[in-house]
C-alpha cells in the first residue's frame, strides 16, 4: 500500500523485485508484477492528460441539464405522471353539439414544428371539411406557467384560421375545467399522455375507442421505467390509428403493437398513414453554391432531457472526431434546436461549436439554405424532419437508420442523405462522407427536389381526411 505514496517504499519494491528469483522469493516474485502495475498506470495517466477529450469541463457544464437531486425528487416525478394522465372533468349534454375533441398535452409551443403542427393541424383540416373540432390543452401545467392567451397563440399559424368557426379551443390543463361534451363526441389523441386521457373519455361516454394520431413510438422517448411503460400502455387501449409516415406504420406492424396486435390484416383496415410536412424551401441554385467562399454545416442540436432520441452525444462524438481529424478545418459549425442559449463549444483547436437560438419559420429556412453539410439524427423509426428538410435545402446530410428505415427507404427520398447506423463510429465516418460531397454541386441541386409533402393541406389531403371521417366514425 505504501508504494503508492512513499518513493521509498517504491525503491525497496524496485530493489527487491530485481534481486529476488521467482524460485528463491518467498512471494514468487510478485514484486516484478506490482512494479509492471505502479510504471504503466502512471505513464497511462500522463498520457491521458494530454489526449483530446469531447467530455472536458467545457462541454459538460455548457450543457449541463441534470436538476439538483432532493429527497423529494421521485415524489415530484409521480405527481407529474399522474398530472399528465388526469382524466378531463366532462360534463355529458345532449344539448351540446358533436365534436370531434383533438388532445393536446402542449398547446403553447411556438413556433408550431413537428407533432404539434400536425395536430393542430389536422384539427383544422378536419373543420374545413365540415367537422366541428375542439382542441384541448390537457398538459397538467401549473397555472404559474401557462399565459392565459396560451391557447389561442397557434391561431396565427397558417392554416388555422380557415376552419370557418368550427376549430374551438378550450385550456382544461388544470382539469378543474369542466368540458361540456355531447353523447356523440369523439376523441383523438396526439401523445401517449393523451391517449390515456381519450381512453377514459371515451369510456365515459360509452365509445368503443378513440383516433390515435401517433408520431412516434414513445417509449423510446424514455430511460426504461415508468414512463416508458406508461407509453407503451397506451398502445392496448383500443383505437384506431392515423400513423405519421409510412416507415413508423411499418414498425408498429412489424413488431405487432397497438392495432397490429392481433393476427391477420384487421390493423391494415383499422389505420392511415400520412407523411408530415416539411418546411418548404426554395434550395440555392447551382450558381450560388459554386459563388460561396465559406463551408458551413448545422447539426440539429437538442441537449434538452426530452429530447434524447436525438442522439446529441453521439452527434457531438462524430463532430469532434471529425474535427480532431482536421476535416473540419475552415468550417463554421453550427447547432439548432436547442431551447435555450448555449455557450460555444470547442471541438478542437480553432473548431467551435456555435449553438444558434431556435429560429423563426422563415428564419429557419434562411439557415438551411445557407449551409453546406448537415447532421439530424433521430433513435426511433420516424424520418428525422430536419433531416428531410436539410436535404430539401441541398445539403449534404448524415442522418441514421433504425429498423425498417433503413438505408435503402431514406436514400430513395433523397441523395443527399448520407445514411449510418446509428454508432459513433459510423456517424463520423458518415460526416467524412458528407464533408467530401459538399463540392458535389449538381448532385446536390438535383437531390433537393424529394418526393415529399411542403404544405399540411398536400399532406393531408381531401382523400386522406375523407378517410380519417371514416375512422372517427367507426370509434
Amino acid at each position: 500500500m505504501a508504494i503508492e505514496s512513499s518513493p521509498k517504499a517504491r525503491a525497496r519494491l524496485a530493489l527487491q523485485a530485481l534481486t529476488a528469483g521467482p524460485q528463491r522469493s518467498a512471494t514468487l516474485g510478485a514484486e516484478r508484477d506490482l512494479l509492471s502495475a505502479l510504471v504503466w498506470r502512471r505513464v497511462m495517466s500522463r498520457a491521458g492528460r494530454h489526449r483530446p477529450r469531447l467530455a472536458d469541463a467545457r462541454f459538460s457544464s455548457a450543457f449541463d441539464e441534470t436538476p439538483a437531486r432532493t429527497p423529494r425528487a421521485g415524489l415530484r416525478s409521480i405527481g407529474s405522471l399522474v398530472e399528465q394522465i388526469r382524466p378531463l372533468a366532462l360534463e355529458r349534454s345532449p344539448a351540446e353539439p358533436e365534436r370531434v375533441n383533438v388532445l393536446l398535452a402542449r398547446a403553447d409551443r411556438e413556433p408550431l414544428r413537428g407533432g404539434h403542427s400536425a395536430a393542430f393541424n389536422l384539427g383544422a383540416r378536419l373543420g374545413q371539411r365540415g367537422v366541428r373540432v375542439r382542441i384541448v390543452a390537457c398538459d397538467g401545467a401549473r397555472e404559474a406557467e401557462r399565459p392565459p392567451d396560451r391557447v389561442q397563440r397557434p391561431r396565427a399559424h397558417s392554416g388555422l384560421e380557415a376552419a370557418d368557426g368550427r376549430l374551438e379551443l378550450i385550456d382544461a390543463a388544470d382539469r378543474a375545467t369542466v368540458v361540456p361534451v355531447s353523447p356523440r363526441d369523439s376523441f383523438i389523441a396526439t401523445t401517449w399522455s393523451t391517449a390515456h386521457i381519450a381512453w377514459e373519455a371515451a369510456q365515459a361516454l360509452g365509445r368503443e375507442r378513440f383516433l390515435y394520431l401517433i408520431q412516434e413510438y414513445e417509449p423510446l422517448a424514455f430511460a426504461a421505467g415508468g414512463l416508458s411503460m406508461a407509453a407503451e400502455e397506451s398502445y392496448r387501449f383500443p383505437h384506431v390509428a392515423l400513423f405519421s409516415t409510412e416507415p413508423l406504420r411499418d414498425y408498429f406492424r412489424a413488431l405487432r403493437i397497438g392495432v397490429f396486435a392481433t393476427e391477420g390484416s384487421a390493423g391494415n383496415g383499422a389505420s392511415l398513414s400520412f407523411d408530415d410536412a416539411i418546411a418548404a424551401v426554395d434550395p440555392p441554385t447551382l450558381e450560388e453554391l459554386r459563388m460561396r467562399t465559406s463551408r458551413r454545416l448545422l447539426f440539429h442540436c437538442r441537449p434538452e432531457p426530452d429530447a434524447t432520441r436525438t442522439m446529441f452525444e453521439l452527434g457531438m462524438i462524430g463532430l469532434a472526431r471529425a474535427a480532431q481529424a482536421g476535416w473540419l478545418a475552415g468550417w463554421e459549425v453550427n447547432g439548432i434546436g436547442s431551447e435555450r442559449p448555449q455557450p460555444p463549444i470547442e471541438l478542437a483547436p480553432g473548431v467551435d461549436l456555435v449553438a444558434l437560438e431556435c429560429a423563426e419559420p422563415q428564419a429557419y429556412v434562411g439557415l438551411l439554405r445557407a449551409h453546406d453539410v448537415g447532421l439530424a439524427l433521430l433513435a426511433t423509426p420516424h424520418p428525422s424532419l430536419v433531416s428531410l428538410e436539410m436535404a430539401s435545402a441541398a445539403m449534404c446530410t448524415v442522418t441514421n437508420s433504425h429498423g425498417v428505415k433503413d438505408r435503402d427507404w431514406l436514400q430513395a427520398r433523397s441523395p443527399n442523405l448520407v445514411v449510418a447506423e446509428p454508432t459513433a463510429a459510423a456517424i463520423t465516418e458518415a460526416i467524412r462522407v458528407a464533408l467530401g460531397r459538399a463540392e458535389e454541386y449538381p448532385t446536390r441541386v438535383a437531390g433537393a427536389g424529394l418526393a415529399w409533402p411542403r404544405s399540411w393541406t398536400d399532406a393531408l389531403d381531401d382523400g386522406l381526411i375523407d378517410r380519417v371521417v371514416d375512422l372517427l366514425r367507426r370509434c
